[in-house]
């Protein structure tokens, strides 16, 4: 517990700070492999519209745009703009994995499985700004462990919001979909 708190705190720490990772001079593969893992958040932008809640899909359809900026592309923006893409990148981050844990958290079973794959993901991010600060040549680790934070992030939250919100408005649609195709006898 103190772990996730110290986490916690070293976050609200960095979303002061434009201080990072991101201006590591990636090579063309590793920009890609970095932007392509940011834009996965664009499968959680749409689970939340596709579960009635469009708010939170316009969200991380921003997380992904700050992210791909932020982590892929800081490098190619004039020097006095990369702190402010880093702090709005981490800011819309933090305020997606807030808002997601917030409404997922539907049941006890729910929070648990809320609180382990937060836990998780948190230490992917933990690992990668850790290879950041004490290895700043060690591009390549950066960016296996950046994209494995991504990648568990957006499969873990499409998942968490499946299992939170199966009965939604897909749900829903879906049952009212198959009674018409009863009603047609087909």
């Amino acid at each position: 517990m103190a772990a996730l708190r110290a986490a916690v705190a070293h976050q609200f720490e960095c979303l002061g700070s434009g201080h990072g990772h991101s201006s590591l001079g990636l090579c063309r593969l590793s920009r890609c492999a970095i932007i392509a893992s940011s834009l996965l958040y664009l499968g959680c932008a749409a689970q939340w519209h596709l579960t009635g809640f469009p708010v939170l899909g316009a969200l991380f359809c921003l997380v992904a745009a700050l992210s791909s900026l932020a982590d892929g592309c800081s490098d190619l923006l004039p020097l006095h703009l990369v702190p402010l893409a880093r702090q709005a990148d981490r800011a819309a981050g933090t305020a997606g994995l807030l808002v997601s844990v917030w409404h997922n958290c539907t049941t006890i079973a729910m929070s648990a499985l809320c609180f382990a794959t937060t836990t998780l993901a948190v230490w992917l991010l933990l690992k990668a700004r850790y290879v950041a600060t004490s290895r700043p040549h060690a591009r390549r680790e950066w960016v296996v462990w950046q994209s494995m934070w991504h990648l568990f992030g957006a499969v873990a939250l499409c998942g968490l919001i499946q299992l939170a919100h199966i009965d939604g408005p897909v749900a829903d649609v879906h049952h009212e979909e198959i009674l018409v195709d009863e009603d047609k006898g087909l």
